[in-house]
């Protein structure tokens, strides 16, 4: 086992999307170096030293060096666990890396902004958690339940068998690859976090508050359908309205442009205030929820609040309380967990504040479309033209590196945005033109599904039948053993997928440790089922 492989075991990763609230995390790989081999992505950047400058904060460069840095790494991990690493694998990556260390460069500069400082003392503690918890992990590997009871002795002597190495060299590799500045912001990062939340305190009041759910109306008027200026001055007027005591249930059938709940009255879905709101399509914003808490009593309207959406007014037609039976009995128990998702929550909003407030110019299309691509996921941001600006910068990414396979991921990210605004036939054509640059077995398999859709079936088999050629993916294959199965009977071409997909589910249980025998007091069986004895 190489000591990249068990590095990465090592060390955990938080790699999370920016959806609804963002979540960021420092990924390890930031100060832990994994060698220096060259890849096709910089290579190009040499060609063009400007690919080199991912974007600009406050005039503040931000290298790709990073990024390079983390693709490369990822693909050595795949290599050695025999896994594909080609275009598809690759755009997930980047659709999380990408907007990770974006928000990366937001948090570090607030966190500079806010005075943070981390001692030697800190970084040296701190720098030795991560050489002991990569030894550590050594130790799990080798002795798996022992592994706390084995000395470094036995360490010693395990790794020069198995990785040719003494515990004296492992350490120094470790620690000779650990970027102390990465390391030092990293902490800095994590001790704004701790700052921001432990300012989080709930009194008795507040506390029961949040075992309320309130019903409320509201009226949308919408901003893309009049300029803003408009539709902030229409709102305006049907609030005067509303609280002048006209029907709030009428003025939202005859004002609202919210299709949903206009012939409703506006009325929307009970809001919990002990419960984060999971977002997605059809939930309330942000601002939306947070308005409506605020309102104690039923009848009160809220002021005029703007949304992505538009301008928004509320009315709430009920409030309940509805604490749990043992809520005076356990109450600092509640007070803790609610005390922690808020924290949870306050901390998203700073990284919403952040990621708004932003002012970053980017050079890298290819960073600027999955700064927007993840946006797009975003409830509080208009999918649509977040969507738009994404697929502009995929766009500029493949005309600017149109013979090489460079851009083989934008292809893929800016296919499936196509194919989402409802153009099929233009996504299919631009996977055939990114497939004349690069080749890809799950590229085929989108390609063959669109044809399929499209009615386009001699097409559609045509890029199955190349997807099976191609590629020794076996998760691909798994799904062409269906389609020649039942979409496109193939008696062969389905053998063969699933001969493939058997090797590997044969080598993945090949490689599974075997299962402890059980020991049974009093004499239990031997194998065989011959009775145990002496």
């Amino acid at each position: 086992m190489s000591i990249i492989k068990i590095r990465e075991q090592a060390v955990k990763k938080l790699m999370v999307p920016i959806v609804g609230v963002l979540l960021v995390a420092f990924l390890v790989s930031v100060f832990v170096g994994f060698g220096s081999s060259r890849m096709h992505e910089r290579e190009q950047a040499e060609k063009q030293p400007e690919l080199y400058v991912a974007f600009k904060l406050d005039g503040k460069t931000v290298s790709t060096e990073e990024y390079f840095r983390q693709l490369e790494q990822t693909r050595e991990r795949l290599r050695e666990q025999r896994q594909p690493y080609g275009a598809t694998q690759m755009a997930e990556l980047k659709k999380q890396l990408i907007p990770s260390l974006v928000m990366r460069e937001l948090v570090l500069r607030e966190a500079e902004r806010s005075d943070i400082k981390v001692s030697r003392r800190e970084l040296n503690e701190e720098y030795k958690k991560l050489v002991n918890a990569q030894l550590d992990q050594y130790r799990e590997l080798f002795f798996g339940k022992d592994a706390a009871k084995k000395s470094d002795r036995d360490l010693d002597r395990e790794l020069k068998q198995r990785v040719q190495k003494s515990l004296r060299d492992v350490r120094r590799e470790i620690e000779s690859g650990i970027d102390r500045d990465a390391l030092r912001a990293e902490l800095m990062a994590r001790k704004f976090q701790q700052s921001v939340q432990s300012k989080v305190q709930l009194s008795d009041s507040a506390l029961r508050d949040l075992y309320r759910t309130v019903t409320v109306r509201h009226i949308l008027i919408s901003s893309s359908k009049r300029p803003e200026a408009s539709a902030r001055k229409r709102a305006e007027e049907v609030l005067a309205k509303a609280k002048a005591g006209k029907d709030f249930a009428k003025l939202a059938r005859e004002f609202s442009d919210d299709p949903a709940t206009a012939s409703a009255g506006g009325l929307l879905p009970p809001i919990q205030g002990s419960q984060t709101p999971a977002g997605g399509f059809g939930a309330p914003s942000q601002g939306v929820r947070k308005a409506a808490l605020r309102l104690k009593k039923p009848g009160d309207i809220s002021e005029v609040i703007q949304t992505p959406q538009g301008f928004e007014i509320l009315k709430m037609e009920s409030s309940k309380l509805d604490l749990p039976p043992d809520f005076d009995k356990k109450k600092e128990d509640y007070r803790k967990e609610q005390q922690k998702r808020l924290a949870d929550e306050t901390w998203g909003q700073v990284l919403e504040r952040l990621r708004k407030d932003a002012k970053i110019e980017f050079v890298n299309p290819e960073f600027e479309a999955y700064w927007w691509l993840a946006q797009s996921y975003n409830p509080d941001v208009d999918v649509r033209k977040a969507l738009e600006k994404a697929a502009a910068a995929f766009d500029r990414h493949i005309k600017a590196n149109p013979d090489s396979s460079v851009a083989d991921t934008s292809y893929v990210q800016l296919a499936r945005i196509l194919h989402m605004q409802g153009k099929t036939k233009e996504a299919a054509a631009l996977l055939e033109k990114g497939l004349e640059r690069f080749e890809d077995g799950y590229v085929r398999l989108d390609l063959a599904r669109l044809y399929d859709s499209l009615g386009q079936k001699d097409k559609a088999l045509e890029h199955y039948r190349m997807a099976s050629e191609v590629t020794a993916d076996w998760m691909v294959h798994m799904q062409l053993q269906q389609v020649f199965e039942s979409r496109f009977p193939d008696k062969s071409l389905a053998e063969k997928s699933k001969q493939i997909v058997d090797r590997e589910m044969e080598r993945q249980r090949a490689m599974q440790p075997a299962p402890a025998a059980k020991e049974k007091q009093g004499g239990g069986e031997a194998p065989g089922g011959k009775k145990g004895g002496r």
